[in-house]
C-alpha cells in the first residue's frame, strides 16, 4: 500500500515523465526516472515480509473507573532474518495510536506496556493489534493483523455501604422451602423414607399412623436474597443523573455479595433477556458488575412491575431496592402495592423527593455519593 509519501512520489514521477517526454526537457524525464526506480526498489524491498507474531496481555482484564489498567504488547520475529523497523497500530475505544518497534534480530521480542482508558464504564473490546513496516524511503506499507482480540471491562465507581436491609427470618428458625437445601437443622415437613436417609430421623408416630417410614425433612433455612432492579427507562433520568443511578446499583450489588446474600441484578429494559427465572440467584458479584459495565439507557420500557411479578409470586425471603432518577408520575406505585410481599423494600431516586411510606427506606440523593452517606446514616439507626 503507498503511504502519503509514495503516492506522492507516483504523482511526481508521472508527471515528470509526462512533461519531461512533451517539451524534450530530459532532466525533467531523469527527475521521474528517478522517482520511479525509487518506487520499483520500494515494491522489490517489500517483497520480502518478516515473519511476526504478537500478543496483547491486559491486567487486569476488569477493572472499576479510574482505576488503573494496562496492557503488555509483545511483538516477536519469528523468522531467521531481522526485521526491518516496525509500526504497530492500537485501536482502543475507536481511538488508535502508534507504537515503534526496532530492528528484531531473529527470536528475538520487543515488549511495551501501555495505559488503557478506564475513565468512563464500559465493555472495551481491542482488535488484534495490526503490525507493519515500510521500505526504507517510506513509500510502500504493508500491515497485517496480529494475535487475538481482547476485552477490558470498566465496572462502575462503587461506594462503600456499611449495611445491606436483610429484614430478619420471620421465625428463630428462618424460613424453609421445599427448594431449600438439604442437611441444615430446620425442620420443613415430614415425608417418606428414602434409601440413605439417616435413621435417627425416622418418626415413629407418624410411621405407625401411616403404616410406612416417615422421617423428618430438615433443611438448611432459606437466607434473606437481596433484589435489586434499575430503572433504565430514558424518562426516567431528564437531568442526565443516569450514571449516578448506575453507580448506586453496583454499590448495592457489592455491598450484598460483601454481606454474603445470594443476589439478583434486574433492570427495566423491555428484552427477552430479562425474562429470567426467579430462581437464578447468585453470590458472585462479577456478573451483576459486568452487566452494569455497558447497561445504557432504553427508549422500549418493561416497566418495574414485570421485574418483580415472578419474585413475589414463587419467593420468600426477599429484600428489594429500586434504583431510579425522576420518573413520571405513578411509576412507583407498584412498589407501594407490592411491599407486604417483601422483607424490606429500598428506593433510591435522584432529584425526585417521594413521600413516606410505611416499611420503606427512602432515600432522594444529589448523586451517588451522596446516597451512601445517606444510606450508612439510615441503616446505623
Amino acid at each position: 500500500m503507498l503511504t502519503r509519501s509514495g503516492r506522492l512520489t507516483a504523482v511526481f514521477a508521472v508527471v515528470m515523465l509526462v512533461a519531461g517526454t512533451g517539451a524534450d526537457y530530459p532532466e525533467l524525464v531523469a527527475f521521474g526516472v528517478a522517482a520511479t526506480v525509487a518506487l520499483v526498489v520500494a515494491v522489490l524491498s517489500m517483497l520480502v515480509k518478516p515473519s511476526l507474531d504478537a500478543d496483547r496481555v491486559i491486567r487486569p482484564d476488569r477493572a472499576t473507573e479510574g482505576e488503573r489498567a494496562q496492557a503488555l504488547l509483545t511483538v516477536r520475529n519469528l523468522g531467521r532474518m531481522r526485521t526491518p523497523p516496525l509500526s504497530v497500530v492500537e485501536s482502543i475505544n475507536g481511538e488508535a495510536f502508534t507504537v515503534d518497534v526496532p530492528s528484531l534480530a531473529a527470536g528475538r521480542s520487543y515488549d511495551h506496556r501501555y495505559s488503557l482508558p478506564t475513565q468512563r464504564r464500559g465493555r472495551y473490546e481491542i482488535p488484534p493489534v495490526e503490525i507493519g513496516h515500510s521500505d526504507s524511503l517510506r513509500l510502500l506499507r504493508s500491515s497485517a493483523r496480529k494475535g487475538t482480540a481482547s476485552v477490558l471491562v470498566v465496572h462502575p465507581l462503587t461506594h462503600h455501604l456499611g449495611v445491606v436491609p436483610r429484614g430478619g427470618p420471620r421465625d428463630s428458625e428462618g424460613l424453609t422451602s421445599s427448594v431449600s437445601a438439604l442437611g441444615g437443622v430446620a425442620f420443613h415437613s415430614l415425608r417418606e423414607y428414602e434409601h440413605g436417609d439417616d435413621y435417627r430421623l425416622i418418626h415413629w408416630r407418624s410411621t405407625a399412623r401411616a403404616g410406612k417410614l416417615m422421617v423428618r425433612h430438615h433443611v438448611i433455612p432459606d437466607e434473606p436474597r437481596q433484589l435489586v432492579v434499575l430503572d433504565v427507562a430514558a424518562g426516567s433520568y431528564p437531568d442526565g443523573r443516569f450514571e449516578d443511578a448506575v453507580r448506586t446499583a453496583a454499590s448495592l450489588v457489592r455491598a450484598a455479595c460483601r454481606a454474603g446474600l445470594p443476589l439478583e441484578l434486574r433492570t427495566t429494559e423491555a428484552s427477552p433477556d430479562q425474562l429470567r427465572a426467579a430462581d437464578q440467584w447468585v453470590d458472585d458479584e462479577l456478573p451483576a458488575l459486568d452487566r452494569l459495565a455497558d447497561v445504557a439507557l432504553s427508549e422500549e420500557d418493561g416497566g418495574i412491575a414485570d421485574q418483580l411479578a415472578d419474585v413475589v409470586s414463587s419467593t420468600e425471603g426477599v429484600s428489594l431496592v429500586v434504583v431510579t432518577g425522576q420518573p413520571p408520575a405513578g411509576r412507583l406505585d407498584v412498589i407501594t402495592a407490592l411491599r407486604p410481599r417483601f422483607l424490606t423494600v429500598g428506593l433510591v431516586t435522584f432529584g425526585s423527593p417521594q413521600p413516606s411510606s410505611a416499611g420503606t427506606v427512602l432515600v432522594d440523593a444529589r448523586n451517588s455519593a451522596d446516597f451512601a452517606v445517606q444510606w450508612n446514616e439510615l441503616m446505623s439507626r
